[in-house]
């Protein structure tokens, strides 16, 4: 899907038991199985090194609950600024913010103009924007 959006191409082919992984190669899997033992096994079989992509590895945490050699702090998420303009884009008619800092979005998005209700309490204390 992001090879069709963006004009790219990859070139990955799908891992089963009987692919062989050289040197050059990596294996991407979903962060829920990092504590897999198949995982384990093929990082332990092959040397390979376990590593964590996510916006929560700015905690050292994360590293250790995860089980990785290595992470870096990548998210794929909107920031603050990039949901309210979101917001101003699509141009709904009520918004629920549920998750994150949800009561100050929502305030924000009231002041701007729209209708919207907070879900639930900040998970998070953002201030005021």
């Amino acid at each position: 899907m992001v090879e069709s959006h963006l004009e790219v191409e990859f070139a990955v082919d799908p891992y089963t038991s009987d692919v062989d992984l050289g040197p050059e190669d990596a294996l991407v899997l979903p962060m829920t199985t990092a504590r897999i033992n198949w995982v384990d096994q093929l990082a332990s079989e092959t040397g390979a090194v376990k590593a964590g992509f996510s916006g929560l590895a700015v905690d050292d945490a994360f590293r250790f609950r995860g089980d990785y050699d290595v992470t870096f702090p990548l998210s794929d998420h909107c920031d603050f600024t990039e949901l309210r303009e979101l917001v101003g884009a699509v141009d709904p008619d009520r918004v629920y913010t549920q998750h994150g800092s949800a009561a100050v979005f929502a305030r924000t998005l009231t002041r701007e103009g729209y209708e919207a209700t907070a879900l639930r309490e900040n998970q998070t204390s953002l201030g005021d924007f």
